[in-house]
C-alpha cells in the first residue's frame, strides 16, 4: 500500500490560509453588526465578545490537563509582563473596531496588516536589525500608498485612519515586548489569558464610567460568534502554523486576509473602488509584498551562510 506523507511546509500554508479566511470573516460579521447597530457603544461589544468567548473556552482549557499545565507554567513564568502587554492591547483593540466602524472594509484591513512596517522600524531601532534597500523601498511604496488612501474624501473620517495606525503600531509594539520580554511564550495559553484579561479590563472600564449595559442577546450570541472565530479558531490556526513557516512566509500567505476583505466589501457592502483607492491599495500590498521577499531571501541567505560557516566533520 502507497503512503503519501504531507510535507510540513504544505500543512502551514494551508493552516495559515485557513486562519487568514477566518479572519477575514471575523471582520466582515463584525462590519456588518456595526452597520446593523450604529449606535452600539463599542465597548459594550468588546466585553461581552471576549467574556463570552472566554467562558466557552474554559472548559476546554481547565479540563483538558495538558492545556490546563500549560496555562498555569505561563502565568508563573510571564505573569509579571502580560498584563502590561495586554494592556497595550486593550488601547489597539479599542482603536482597531473604532477604526472598522468609521472606514471601507478592504481599506481597513489591509492598513491593519501595516504593523509589518511598524515592526520593522521598532526592530531597527531597539534589535539593531539592518533593513536591506529591498526592505526600505517596500516600506516608502507602502507608505505612498497610505497617503494615497489617507486622501480619498468620504472613505475615512477625520483622524480614522490615525486610529487604524494608532492599533496597528500597538499590535506591533505587542509583538515586539512579546519576543523581548516573554520568549518561548506558549501561543495557546497566551490567547487564552489575553481573551479573559481584555475581557475583564473592558468591563472594569465600563463599571467606572457608568456604561454597563445588558446588550440584545443576538448581539450578544454575534459578537461571542464573531470573537470565537477571530479569537479562538483563526489564532490557534495561525499558532499552529508557525512551526512549519519561517515569519516571512508567515506574514506573506497571511496577505489572504485583506485580498478577501477587498473583494467581499465590494460584494456584501457595495463599497465603490474609486481609480486613487485601487492605487493606494495596490501601492500598500506591493510594498508589504516587497519587504517580505526580501525578509524571506534574508534569512535563506543567512541559512546558507550559517551552514558554510560550519566545520566539515
Amino acid at each position: 500500500m502507497i503512503t503519501y506523507r504531507i510535507p510540513p511546509q504544505i500543512k502551514g500554508y494551508f493552516l495559515v490560509i485557513v486562519s487568514s479566511l477566518l479572519f477575514s470573516l471575523e471582520f466582515t460579521l463584525l462590519k456588518y453588526t456595526l452597520r446593523q447597530y450604529p449606535e452600539i457603544d463599542k465597548v459594550n461589544l468588546l466585553l461581552w465578545g471576549f467574556l463570552g468567548v472566554s467562558l466557552l473556552a474554559s472548559p476546554i482549557y481547565l479540563l483538558h490537563p495538558g492545556l490546563r499545565q500549560k496555562v498555569v507554567t505561563t502565568t508563573k513564568k510571564h505573569g509579571k509582563f502580560i498584563p502590561i502587554i495586554i494592556s497595550l492591547n486593550t488601547v489597539a483593540i479599542y482603536y482597531w473596531l473604532q477604526g472598522l466602524a468609521k472606514s471601507s472594509l478592504g481599506s481597513f484591513t489591509l492598513l491593519v496588516k501595516s504593523s509589518i512596517l511598524f515592526s520593522l522600524v521598532l526592530g531597527a531601532v531597539f534589535l539593531k536589525e539592518r533593513l536591506n534597500r529591498g526592505e526600505i523601498l517596500g516600506f516608502a511604496i507602502s507608505i505612498l500608498g497610505l497617503y494615497l488612501l489617507s486622501t480619498i474624501p468620504g472613505d475615512f473620517p477625520a483622524n480614522t485612519i490615525y486610529q487604524i495606525l494608532s492599533a496597528s503600531f500597538l499590535f506591533s509594539l505587542q509583538t515586539f515586548m512579546l519576543k523581548k520580554f516573554t520568549p518561548g511564550i506558549d501561543g495557546k495559553s497566551y490567547t487564552y489569558l489575553r481573551s479573559w484579561l481584555l475581557g475583564l479590563m473592558f468591563l472594569l472600564y465600563q463599571i467606572f464610567i457608568g456604561k454597563l449595559q445588558l446588550l440584545p442577546l443576538p448581539l450578544i450570541g454575534m459578537s461571542i460568534l464573531t470573537f470565537g472565530i477571530g479569537v479562538i479558531l483563526a489564532r490557534t490556526l495561525q499558532i499552529d502554523a508557525m512551526p512549519y513557516l519561517s515569519i516571512s512566509h508567515l506574514y506573506l500567505f497571511a496577505l489572504v486576509e485583506p485580498s478577501v476583505s477587498i473583494i467581499s466589501s465590494s460584494i456584501f457592502f457595495n463599497e465603490q473602488m474609486p481609480f486613487d483607492k485601487i492605487l493606494g491599495i495596490v501601492c500598500v500590498f506591493c510594498g508589504l509584498v516587497l519587504v517580505f521577499i526580501m525578509k524571506a531571501k534574508e534569512s535563506v541567505d543567512g541559512s546558507r551562510n550559517s551552514g558554510k560557516d560550519k566545520p566539515e566533520n
